[in-house]
């Protein structure tokens, strides 16, 4: 599943706000994204020993 979120700000003497925004999600087909993702070769979810 692919979800894509757009926000349109405007500057106001108040400062920055959110005046617009859009969602849509589209249901990919199995193997759609593969090879376009870079992939970890330490695995998922390995964090680094600093953490």
């Amino acid at each position: 599943m692919r979800t894509t979120t757009s926000l349109v700000w405007r500057a106001t003497p108040d400062g920055w706000r959110i005046v617009r925004e859009h969602n849509s999600t589209k249901v990919l087909s199995a193997g759609a994204l593969d090879g376009m993702l870079p992939i970890d070769q330490r695995g998922p979810h390995r964090r680094s020993a600093q953490a």
